[in-house]
Formats: structure tokens, sequence, C-alpha cells
């Protein structure tokens, strides 16, 4: 998907929406594709290469030897090019209108409803609020300014029906690295119109006037092993998390693979146990093509929980 993307668009040279594109190229193309070719993206199409090695090489690389290229490629540049690009790809794939599967999951909602979300792109988050089920403040997350279709804005909180603790991150959220500020991306005209603003974050920061090259970063934690949560917004949401448990009557799992590697969300669950947060025996839903592996996960944990299975979207919406 990445190499249609960069393939129909012009993201590559300085000015281009993905910065750096073309060094991250040549990086890539070195380290796994054996040349130093800044615009050949066949390295994006072998099969041994995954978003997970990839992001793993460079996140690790950035947190242990990366000091600064130079003035042009500052620390972190390669992680930030390499972020954008996930965002142009993700942005690329849910262009279009709000999803209607999305729209009737969000119908079924109500007030108290918590949605643990691992997910970058805002699907959920897009057909909530066209569901009059969801405001900023349901994202339980520090915004100091909110950008409303190119229009930066206070945040104004209010109540939301439904809380969506976004435990991953999201494309549409944006901090300032220099004076800490946590921005919000947010359309009232259409999905699309929020994949664009995403895309390019805006260009500068409202508060100190930063330019995205080296101010504004996305807040999202990368899918490799061992992810690193220790961002202070990133921790506050996962103890949320266990405080907003309490007492929860069903849990739905809906397109969650749970493998091998999701250790944080492991403990989370076994967390709730442990402190009595949820009962042992709360029902439990799973949606997921391969259901059945799922839920051995969860009966590890949930033993005496009745567990329903159920192998789309559709057949649980239709139940």
């Amino acid at each position: 998907m990445a190499s249609k993307v960069i393939d129909h668009y012009p993201l590559l040279g300085y000015s281009g929406p993905v910065h750096g594109l073309d060094h991250f190229l040549r990086d890539l193309n070195t380290v796994y594709g054996q040349s130093r070719s800044e615009d050949s993206i066949d390295v994006l199409n072998m099969k041994d290469i995954s978003l997970e090695r990839v992001m793993t090489y460079y996140y690790m690389r950035h947190e242990i030897m990366e000091l600064g290229l130079d003035f042009f490629e500052p620390a972190g540049a390669r992680v930030r090019t390499l972020n954008n690009l996930l965002a142009f790809v993700i942005t690329e794939s849910i262009m279009g209108d709000t999803c209607r599967k999305h729209l009737r999951l969000a119908k079924r909602m109500g007030k108290g409803d918590v949605i643990l979300n691992f997910n970058y792109d805002f699907l959920m988050d897009d057909a909530l609020y066209n569901a009059g089920k969801f405001l900023d403040s349901g994202y339980v997350m520090r915004f100091d300014y909110t950008k409303i279709d190119e229009e930066w804005k206070r945040v104004r909180e209010g109540p939301s029906q439904v809380t969506m603790l976004k435990l991953h991150g999201s494309l549409n959220w944006v901090r300032c690295s220099n004076c800490g500020r946590n921005l919000l991306l947010r359309s009232e005209e259409s999905l699309s119109a929020l994949c664009n603003a995403a895309r390019v974050m805006g260009e500068k920061c409202p508060k100190c006037r930063s330019i995205w090259l080296y101010g504004l970063g996305r807040i999202i934690v990368p899918p490799f092993v061992g992810k690193n949560l220790k961002d202070t917004d990133i921790k506050y949401l996962w103890n949320r998390a266990l405080d907003l448990s309490e007492d929860i009557e069903r849990m739905v799992v809906i397109g969650y693979r749970f493998s091998e590697f999701d250790y944080e969300t492991d403990m989370l669950l076994r967390e709730m146990i442990h402190n009595q947060v949820t009962s042992p025996d709360v029902p439990i839903d799973i949606i997921n093509p391969d259901a059945r592996s799922v839920a051995s996960r969860f009966r590890s944990m949930y033993r005496k929980s009745p567990i329903t299975l159920f192998d789309s979207l559709d057949s649980y919406l239709d139940s």
C-alpha cells in the first residue's frame, strides 16, 4: 500500500508533504534492499519487510544511537518521516464518506459506554461524532487547541456520552515539542476533510508558531515489541482505562488480533481482574474472522466468562 501511495503522489523532495522521504528511502534501501537509491520503492514490496520490523529499527535507532544528522535532519527525523508516511497511507485507505458499519455500531452505543481503541485511524471517532454520541472531552486527553477545518480554536469542554481511550495514540493527535501543547485535528465537513488535515497536521503551532518540521509531531505509540508507553499523556490513558472499566456489564472485542506480543493489553486485562475492577465472569463478545484464536487468549484470563463468537461485524450488528 505504501508503494502505491508514493507512486500516486509527488511525496519526494524537500517541499513534498512527507518531508525527508527521499533520505528515508535511501536508508531503507541501504539497510534492507542492498542499494542507496533515494527513489526506488521496490524495497517496500519485499516480503520479509513488515511495518513492525521497520518501525522497530527506526525507533530503536532513534532511542539508542541517533544524535541528530545535521540542521536539516535533527534527531528523530527518520521517525518523523516514517510516521508521516504512515499517516498518508492510512488516510488514503479510509478516504471517503463515514463508514456505514461504524455508524451502525456507533448508534448502538449509549451513555457510559467506554471504548479502548488501539487503532491510529479515526473511523470510529468520526462515526460517533456523526451519531451525536461523542465530543472532544470523550478522549480523556488534554488538548490545548483544536483545528477545525483550517481554523485553530481553543478547546471547548463538554460532557461526552461515549468515552474513547486511544491507547496507542491517534493520527489526528499532534504535540509541539517546543512548547508542549497538545493539538487535536477535527473536521465538521467530512471524513475526507479530516484525512487531508491529518496528512499535513498544520504548518505551525498555534501557540509558539514553531514550524511543523521541527515542532509538531504525531502522538502515536509505534507497533513493535516492548512499546514505549512512557509518554505522560499515553501513560495517563492506560491508567484511566483501568479506572473506567469498573463494573462493566459486557466486554465487546472487535477486530483485535491480540497477538502474543501485546504484553501491555494482557497486563491491563489481568489488572482488571487482580484489582477486582471487572468480574471474572463478565460476558464477552468477540468479533473477528479468527474469533476462536482470540477467544483462547481471553479464556486464559476470564475462565468463567460466557464468550460469544462472531466471524464478522455484520453478523454482530444483525444479532
